[in-house]
């Protein structure tokens, strides 16, 4: 695994750089309805060589990372001729860059794709690391390839087409990869709360944030060892996004990541011995960040979504859970009583209860 990811205000031009040093025969771009409003523009401002790609839209939003939108997206290809020279450029945030990256991993057994994430969240997460899928039966990303984009170009400006909410989903990710990597680092944000997501800092958070991720990808591209401390939160995480999206105010990924670090804290206290006074602190920093969210689900309801989850081995639940601020523990197969201790909790923290 080696491609560039690229960061700052010239980044979106290393689009011509690569289709000018490359025998492409067609590009196509993928959007949302968000992305081709405010950020397509602007990409096609940065490359006059794009004035002649297919533009293919979906609608915005999780429920769109299905099956149905790559055939829509495949037929597009078949329709303009798309063969193994052809270029898929990804531009959106993880939904996008995960449906578009499954679906130039398999058209044709592959052609490249570059993703140019748009939100915070693919910015420092998503959008790197290799992984492609699509959602199934209301199951989060249980089809999928590992399949590496060309490059990831990172346009900060981007951040500025994103509302408050959309801004705050992205937080949770960065504070994964803090909690999980570096306890100094985990300490500084939480005394500064106030400004540890601001101005410059944010800027330099998404550059920790990508430089980590790739270190531990470079380590273990196939998720068979030391990848697997990136799942830290998304065990609870993915079936809460799962069964929210049948609600009037489906969870965002950050905002589902957020209420599963916390019951995936509480697991880690009582199973891997992670400090009870960290843990609240931590739990205190994410409900203050998320105040807005009030889960209405009960651990039966949720608890379903967990046996699907890809993570799992031979019927049993699997979490990444942590010793302390920077320490990762392993893989633990908690029991059920365990695990519905740790829904309940995480369903107390994000209910209706006061945030001091």
């Amino acid at each position: 695994m080696s491609y560039p990811v690229i960061t700052g205000p010239e980044s979106l031009k290393e689009i011509s750089k690569f289709i000018s040093g490359k025998s492409i025969s067609s590009v196509f771009i993928l959007v949302d309805s968000n992305t081709r409003q405010f950020c397509l523009p602007i990409l096609l401002s940065e490359n006059s060589t794009l004035n002649s790609a297919h533009i293919i839209e979906i609608p915005a939003g999780e429920s769109e990372k299905i099956y149905s939108n790559c055939e829509n997206i495949i037929a597009v290809f078949l329709k303009k001729y798309a063969d193994r020279n052809s270029l898929l450029i990804n531009v959106g945030g993880g939904v996008i860059t995960d449906l578009g990256g499954f679906t130039a991993s398999i058209y044709k057994r592959g052609i490249e794709f570059i993703n140019v994430p748009t939100t915070l969240l693919a910015m420092a997460d998503a959008s790197l690391g290799g992984k492609t899928g699509i959602n199934f039966q209301e199951k989060k990303n249980v089809i999928g390839t590992f399949s590496d984009p060309s490059q990831v170009l990172i346009y900060p400006s981007f951040l500025k087409t994103l509302s408050p909410r959309e801004i705050r989903s992205g937080y949770s990710e960065i504070f994964k990869h803090i909690i999980i990597s570096d306890r100094n680092k985990f300490n500084t944000m939480l005394n500064d709360p106030e400004n540890c997501f601001q101005g410059n800092n944010l800027t330099q958070l998404i550059e920790d944030s990508v430089k980590f991720k790739m270190s531990v990808i470079e380590e273990d591209y196939k998720e068979t060892g030391k990848r697997k401390i990136l799942n830290f939160g998304h065990t609870f995480g993915h079936a809460l996004e799962s069964i929210s999206q049948k609600g009037v105010r489906p969870l965002s990924h950050g905002e589902a990541i957020a209420a599963g670090m916390t019951g995936e804290l509480l697991l880690s206290n009582r199973l891997a011995g992670f400090p009870e006074s960290q843990m609240y602190a931590a739990i205190h920093f994410l409900r203050n960040i998320y105040s807005d969210i009030h889960l209405r689900f009960t651990p039966d309801d949720i608890y379903p979504y967990l046996l699907a989850d890809k993570k799992n081995s031979k019927e049993q639940v699997a979490f990444s859970l942590l010793s302390s601020p920077g320490k990762p523990a392993g893989i633990f197969y908690p029991s059920r009583e365990a695990i519905l201790e740790g829904l309940n909790f995480l369903i107390y923290e994000f209910s209706s209860t006061t945030v001091q």
